[in-house]
């Protein structure tokens, strides 16, 4: 993302300097996923970006500006942006999908714990956070809510919810995750509780589970899958989605959203952006902007294509 090529009126003030900056700039949906704002601040509206800080970047973030975006929930649909009085409300069309209705909990991002000289990752929480997604995704099945057009593609939620529906080539450039992904979520699972479960083992009971782990790692989806399917990219891609936790909607979407977040809020997708988000009611067609979230079954449109009602969403 470039600096902010405007001349503040700082005699304004600095959140209303901001907000009308924004609302003069081309606000993309990424743009809005990296709001970020200094605790001490609470004067500037949900959407604008705070640029005093460093803005973390979005899950589906790709280097190349001109390459195609790679989830499109908006299904195409142009941005609209209605005229407020208020320079410090942003009005656009959009679909409000579902309410959250309950939580996990939030997603370091599974850096390394340091304990004394040595560090060690934290592979429980790897763990934890997978099988807290996978009682989600068993959970919406329960609710028998048709959100997907097939009972197969319904399965594959599990695996593909953690890494936010991403896999990477061996450039480490994200793309969409396929039936490969999966035979990395498995290996992801054997690898991490053979490094759990190591300590009680001799050295000869390790030595035959490291080798049948070699092994799987090596599987391929067909002759043209020449990457590796290993449980370590697949931790890279979960890496990815560290300040978010995993929810679970009403009807029964799955999938992850800023740590923040809290039942009751909505999943919001709005025209023009790639990516679906978390908003807060506070009024009636008004919300708070809590940040992007990634959830399975709307990342491609489907929520639209399935008429979904467009509304106009004033954010503030």
């Amino acid at each position: 993302m470039s600096l902010p090529s405007w001349v503040p009126d700082w005699r304004s003030g600095l959140s209303k300097s901001f907000a009308e900056n924004n609302h003069n700039q081309k606000i993309d949906g990424l743009a809005i996923a990296m709001c970020r704002k200094m605790e001490q601040d609470g004067t500037l509206p949900s959407w604008v970006p705070d640029w005093r800080l460093v803005l973390r970047r979005s899950f589906a973030w790709l280097t190349h500006q001109n390459l195609d975006p790679l989830f499109q929930a908006s299904n195409n649909q142009p941005p609209t942006i209605h005229d407020e009085d208020d320079n410090r409300k942003l009005a656009l069309d959009g679909y409000i999908v579902d309410e959250i209705e309950d939580l996990g909990a939030p997603w370091t991002g599974g850096s390394r714990v340091v304990d004394g000289s040595s560090s060690r990752h934290p592979h429980e929480e790897y763990l934890s956070l997978l099988a807290q997604i996978r009682q989600m995704c068993l959970v919406s099945k329960g609710k028998g809510t048709p959100i997907y057009l097939t009972s197969a593609r319904a399965d594959e939620a599990y695996w593909r919810v953690p890494c936010g529906g991403l896999d990477q080539d061996e450039s480490f450039q994200p793309k969409p995750a396929g039936p490969a992904c999966k035979l990395k979520y498995e290996h992801c699972i054997a690898e991490l509780t053979l490094l759990i479960e190591a300590y009680a083992m001799t050295m000869a009971e390790y030595e035959i589970r490291a080798a049948e782990l070699a092994h799987m790692g090596k599987r391929r989806t067909d002759d043209a899958d020449t990457a590796r399917n290993t449980g370590t990219m697949y931790r890279v891609r979960m890496q990815e989605m560290a300040g978010k936790r995993p929810f679970i909607s009403k009807v029964g979407y799955v999938g992850m959203g800023p740590s923040y977040m809290r039942a009751g809020d909505a999943i919001a997708i709005f025209n023009g952006a790639s990516v679906p988000f978390v908003v807060r009611p506070v009024g009636e067609n008004t919300y708070r902007l809590m940040g992007e979230c990634y959830c399975d079954g709307i990342m491609h449109g489907e929520f639209i294509q399935g008429g979904g009602q467009v509304h106009k969403i004033v954010l503030v």
